[in-house]
Order: C-alpha cells, then sequence, then structure tokens
C-alpha cells in the first residue's frame, strides 16, 4: 500500500510540473462556453505552426483571427450530422455512450513572441486545421 501511495503521489507531482511546464510557455485563455478543440503549438526558427484538432468542423464554419501580434484565436460551429438511422429507415433507439461535443467553440492561444498577425496561413488537412503564424522580424545590425 505504502508503494502505492508513493507512486500516486510521484504522478500527481509530476502532472502539476507537467501543467506548470505549460502555462510557462503559452497563457491559456478561460474557457469560453461550448466546447474547446486540442492543440499543438510548434516553433520553428522563422514561425510558429498551430494546429487544431476539429474534426467533424467544416472549413466554412471556422475563423481563425489574431486580435492582436500575440494572441492567435480560433473560432466556430461544429454541427452534428444527421444519426445515421435517419439516412438508412432503421429505427432509432437510444444513445448510450456520448462524447463528442458539438456546438460552438472557442480557443485562443498567447503566443511568447511577436508574430506577423496580417501574414498567417491556414491549411486542413484530415480533421486537423494548421496555421502558420510567421515571427515578426527583428533588426539584428
Amino acid at each position: 500500500m505504502k508503494k502505492r501511495e508513493h507512486t500516486s503521489r510521484a504522478v500527481m507531482r509530476t502532472n502539476h510540473l507537467i501543467s506548470e511546464m505549460r502555462i510557462e510557455q503559452f497563457a491559456y485563455t478561460a474557457r469560453t462556453g461550448g466546447w474547446m478543440p486540442h492543440v499543438n503549438v510548434y516553433r520553428y526558427p522563422r514561425h510558429y505552426e498551430v494546429v487544431a484538432e476539429l474534426a467533424g468542423v467544416e472549413p466554412s464554419d471556422v475563423m481563425i483571427t489574431m486580435p492582436d501580434h500575440h494572441r492567435l484565436r480560433i473560432t466556430g460551429t461544429r454541427r452534428w450530422p444527421e444519426l445515421r438511422c435517419a439516412e438508412t429507415g432503421d429505427p432509432c433507439h437510444q444513445t448510450t455512450l456520448l462524447e463528442i461535443e458539438d456546438g460552438a467553440f472557442t480557443r485562443e492561444i498567447t503566443l511568447p513572441e511577436v508574430v506577423r498577425s496580417e501574414q498567417i496561413d491556414v491549411e486542413y488537412q484530415r480533421g486537423l486545421v494548421w496555421i502558420r503564424v510567421p515571427l515578426m522580424e527583428t533588426d539584428s545590425g
């Protein structure tokens, strides 16, 4: 039992440390209602790439904006498709598990460096949205 408690405390401390590291690297805004898509953020020498998991969201239902030179905002709506029973004519019964969230979403990420908010590039790929945001060039001379 003591070994299990020790392991449990170690896992909790590790999770806390990982959470603190994420907060230190990026400031995420509070959840504003609806669901919130998962994102990954990658830093390259001249740009950031943000990938958002938006399975089932139509590209026309997504809006990507940059309120300033640090914040990237992804908003939109995932619309729930018609049940397959309506398409096939089979009788619909009861829902036994419902985990996929639908409706409006917002995700805002504060990047740790100034970026060129007017030059973002967006690519949709198999349920993922890739957003490329160039860094603001600085004079080195």
